[in-house]
């Protein structure tokens, strides 16, 4: 995992070709100007996906991970928290989805968990041993959430 601000945001080392064209498309952006659907960049290797929800009380998410994308997690709107966990830490609670990229789980007790606090402009980048769990509501703020998740393909 690897947390920046898109404002400040400049290519670090080991950073791959494909996020390094995904973070290219997301400066050239103006991100309010978004609207929610899907945004090809580079075919299905990399795309975008604009989303409007309600952020969720943390009983109601569920920790997710992916095996052929990377995500790049940015908001464009409201606040959330992203909670962090690796992937070995998680019971798998649904089969992997091979055509979504996606399976859900919990962490076992005693997991180390990371809190990522998203507000506009705060970028997350998750790996596919990054079990994360988006969406969840802070306390004393609007629920409601833009969000853009640019799926990378693992080169």
């Amino acid at each position: 995992m690897i947390c920046v601000d898109l404002n400040t945001y400049c290519p670090f080392p080991g950073e791959s070709g494909n996020i390094r064209k995904a973070m290219d498309w997301l400066l050239k952006q103006n991100l309010n100007e978004l609207v929610k659907g899907r945004y090809s960049i580079e075919d299905d290797k990399i795309f975008a996906l604009v989303s409007e929800y309600k952020a969720k009380e943390i009983k109601d998410c569920q920790y997710e991970f992916h095996r052929k994308y990377i995500d790049i997690q940015v908001l464009i709107e409201g606040h959330e928290l992203i909670y962090v966990t690796p992937l070995s830490s998680i019971d798998t609670l649904t089969e992997y989805d091979k055509s979504r990229d996606i399976a859900f789980g919990n962490a076992v007790n005693g997991s180390k968990i990371e809190t990522v606090i998203m507000g506009v402009g705060h970028t997350v980048i998750l790996y596919p041993e990054d079990a994360h769990l988006p969406g969840i509501r802070i306390e004393g703020y609007e629920a409601i959430v833009k969000k853009i998740i640019i799926k990378v393909a693992v080169e």
